[in-house]
């Protein structure tokens, strides 16, 4: 099974300095030679200024950036090479101070936050990507702030153990290896469940089931969703049939995932067919997603 997880950031560093802060820095050691060799007490005072503003700047600048946990929220749908939206949500734990102006970092992709009072918490957005289906995991996120003077960097890493299924790629394919087919025991099943539109019974809506499904009648009784189950008449079910190939390939998985999101977007039932297992055909949310993380942990199923 092909397993990825986040690069971990090479040459971290808890602080490092500005612009202003190099330039701040050099001004205050040069003042610093000067009251030494000029014995004044005016640049003194102002050496000793300097030193306390730096000094406070470094105590604020470490606690702003202490205590604060990170929550993430995946959407259930994540494909290789698409970007996804990720909410980050950042809780101030210190009883005393609010937090202000910092960031989360993860890879390239970055949030902001302006401030967060003691003891709550603020959601942001971010955008992520994974190039590789499977499973990937988000090992840490990297914390930082200029806050308060814009002297220093202070950094932290924020540990964050979340495991997504990444599904592969959907890419159209007009040439394929795989095959299309009911055969006859699939087919009489397949018959029997979708050969007209009398209803058969009633059902929880899932999210991601067509609005032609949904119960409108019983929705305007009772303010519940509820989709309809019918003993056939739907267009005719499809099954994707790998079992047949010697190689599958990335090609032929991003293609499979494709006609299985085509297929069910047109209301179209499809199932899938390996070496070693079976699907029969559905169109729900749920079977789709059962489809694509099965295509997703492939190398692991197979």
């Amino acid at each position: 099974m092909k397993r990825f997880s986040s690069k971990r950031t090479s040459n971290f560093k808890p602080v490092y300095f500005t612009k202003a802060g190099w330039f701040y820095i050099i001004v205050t050691v040069v003042l610093g030679f000067a009251a030494v060799n000029t014995g004044n007490n005016l640049i003194f005072i102002i050496v000793s200024f300097l030193l306390a503003v730096m000094a406070i700047s470094g105590f604020y600048g470490k606690k702003n950036i202490s205590n604060i946990k990170v929550y993430l929220k995946m959407p259930v749908e994540i494909y290789a090479g698409s970007y996804f939206i990720v909410k980050v949500k950042a809780e101030n734990e210190k009883k005393f101070l609010d937090s202000y102006l910092f960031k989360m970092k993860f890879c390239e992709s970055e949030v902001f936050f302006g401030r967060i009072g003691r003891k709550s918490s603020k959601e942001g957005k971010m955008n992520l990507i994974f190039y590789e289906r499977g499973i990937n995991h988000i090992r840490e996120m990297i914390l930082y702030s200029r806050f308060p003077f814009n002297f220093f960097v202070r950094c932290k890493k924020i540990p964050v153990d979340y495991e997504v299924v990444v599904f592969p790629k959907p890419v159209k394919s007009s040439e394929s290896a795989r095959s299309y087919s009911l055969n006859e025991a699939e087919g009489s099943a397949a018959k029997d469940n979708y050969a007209s539109e009398e209803l058969s019974s009633i059902r929880n809506y899932e999210y991601g089931d067509s609005l032609r499904l949904i119960h409108w009648k019983h929705f305007a009784k009772s303010d519940e969703l509820k989709a309809k189950n019918f003993s056939g008449g739907l267009t005719a079910p499809v099954v994707i049939d790998m079992s047949g190939l010697d190689f599958v390939s990335e090609s032929e998985i991003s293609a499979a995932a494709y006609d299985i999101i085509d297929l069910i977007k047109k209301d179209i039932p499809v199932g899938l067919k390996t070496y070693n297992d079976y699907f029969p055909p559905d169109m729900t949310h749920g079977h789709k997603l059962n489809l694509l993380r099965y295509l997703a942990l492939y190398d692991e199923n197979k």
